[in-house]
Parts: C-alpha cells; structure tokens; sequence
C-alpha cells in the first residue's frame, strides 16, 4: 500500500465534499431537464465529478479545479440559471 501524505489525505478529504456538493447540482439540474452554461461545460470536461479515489495528486488538482468552477458558476443553479434566461429576454 502507498502511504500518503498529509497533504494528499487533506485535498482527498476536500475534494470529496466539493464533489458531492457539486454532484447534487448537477443531478437535479439534469433532472429537471435545465441546461445551462456551466451543465454545457461541465459535460463538455467529462459530466459528473469524481471524488478523488484512485487519483494523483495532480489529478486531484485538475478535478478540484473543474469542481470550484462548477460551483462557482452562477448557471451551476436552477435558481441562478432562471434570472439569467430572465435577464437575457428582458435585454431583448
């Protein structure tokens, strides 16, 4: 077994909240048929969020990254991606 490091352990801890936190998004973002900016590239960079087990370090980072994305994202809500198609008529 490779020992890991405390680092490692932390993001590995981190990451897995993020990713279900971010997996509950887009799960009923999905089911209510909504497609948004951050769904589109959420699956266009490989759809749901993994959680970090079986990854590298590195590979840790990426998924984070694409997680923080995600959920920063204004359109990562159902909420948030209805005032944005409201806004968007009411310019037009």
């Amino acid at each position: 077994m490779v020992k890991r490091s405390k680092e490692y352990k932390r993001l590995s801890s981190h990451l897995t909240k993020l990713v279900s936190k971010a997996n509950h998004r887009y799960d009923r973002m999905k089911k209510a048929g909504w497609n948004s900016p951050a769904m589109e590239t959420a699956n266009k960079t490989g759809g749901r969020f993994s959680n970090g087990r079986s990854m590298s370090y590195r590979e840790m980072q990426k998924e984070k990254k694409r997680v923080e994305n995600f959920l920063n994202s204004k359109t990562s809500t159902k909420i948030g991606t209805r005032k944005s198609v409201n806004k968007m008529l009411k310019a037009t």
